[in-house]
């Protein structure tokens, strides 16, 4: 109740940090930006629930390395990528389940989730037994656009810019 319009922006310009020798990284991550407009409103809709977790217990998990100032030939590695994908799938089940305590599961139009993996993607999904139709995906258009992932997601659902997704509107 303190504000009732809120501009939320990210962005990521992760392209300028890669090795494109480097096929292993280089070929998933995306430059992005976006930024959304939230207001208050009396109208039915809109959001309804918001959920936040914060855990930097990981933060050794993937490593950047800058060689030099102009950041060229960096190195990003994930020595244990297992434990990076668990956590990663036991954090949306967590977000999801926290979420739909009070509503049914099914009752959700549309699933966007972070757009880091589609393997990790698919395995919440399926944990969760969210239908494959209401999960929304850009990660095969964009590759993984770090912050900026869900809000791209979210924009190009509005637009009716998804495959298979009617426009929510």
């Amino acid at each position: 109740g303190m504000h009732k319009t809120v501009l939320c922006a990210t962005s990521t310009d992760i392209s300028r940090s890669l090795d494109f020798n480097d096929y292993s990284t280089a070929i998933l991550f995306g430059d992005g930006a976006c930024a959304h407009l939230v207001s208050i409103t009396d109208e039915d809709g809109g959001f309804l629930k918001f959920y936040q977790k914060i855990d930097g217990s990981g933060c050794k998990a993937i490593t950047i390395q800058y060689p030099n100032q102009q950041r060229k030939n960096t190195t990003i590695s994930m020595p244990d990528g297992s434990k990076i994908f668990n956590f990663a799938v036991r954090s949306i089940c967590m977000a999801v389940t926290e979420l739909t305590q009070d509503i049914p599961i099914n009752d959700v139009n549309y699933f966007i989730f972070h757009q880091a993996n589609g393997r990790i993607l698919e395995r919440a999904r399926k944990n969760l037994g969210i239908p494959q139709e209401k999960e929304v995906k850009t990660l095969q258009r964009f590759g993984n656009t770090n912050e900026a992932s869900i809000g791209i997601t979210f924009d190009k659902l509005i637009k009716g810019q998804i495959e298979g997704c009617k426009n929510p509107q």
